[in-house]
């Protein structure tokens, strides 16, 4: 089991006293690294909500993966329905295009701009699962506060990169 206190000294070490803390898997250190040099504000940590003509356009564009993926995150909801997850389809640019879950989860992403729509890149919230994935093009764990934002300390997230044929990047799952 993983002492999350002991991750939140480290996030604290990092982000309060600038010291490179010792233990902390390399890729959530990288992104923190890469979010102080970003300038992103540590007790913000909320996706960035596009325009609805924009959005739509998006939409538009990602027509096809969210045809493909709605089906299969229908089903995975289905097995969350009881617990207090989502699962999220993004675009190649950590764009929400769809959201699942239920009430008490979708109120908390609410909070959090956790919405379809909202931009979830490294640049705009921090070290998350979303934007780190897609950064690093692999899966990944975020735990607590690994999270380089404060207002994520509670959740826990995992994604991983939807690829097309040519392997490029195409959208992300979490």
């Amino acid at each position: 089991m993983v002492d999350t206190s002991d991750i939140e000294t480290k996030w604290r070490e990092f982000v309060e006293e600038n010291m490179i803390p010792k233990g902390i898997r390399q890729d959530i250190l990288d992104s923190w690294v890469r979010c102080k040099q970003y300038g992103v504000d540590v007790n913000n940590g909320r996706g960035e909500e596009k325009d609805r003509a924009q959005f739509n356009k998006i939409l538009t564009e990602n027509k096809e993966l969210i045809e493909i993926a709605v089906p299969v995150m229908l089903d995975v909801v289905k097995l969350l329905n009881e617990t207090n997850y989502s699962i999220v389809l993004t675009d190649k640019n950590a764009i929400v295009l769809k959201v699942l879950g239920n009430a008490e989860i979708m109120y908390e992403n609410t909070k959090l701009h956790f919405l379809e729509g909202c931009q979830w890149k490294e640049e705009n919230v921090g070290t998350n699962a979303i934007g780190t994935c897609l950064c690093l093009d692999k899966p990944i764990h975020t735990l607590g506060a690994e999270h380089y934002c404060r207002s994520q300390h509670g959740w826990t997230c995992s994604a991983a990169p939807i690829h097309d044929d040519k392997g490029n990047v195409v959208g992300i799952i979490e």
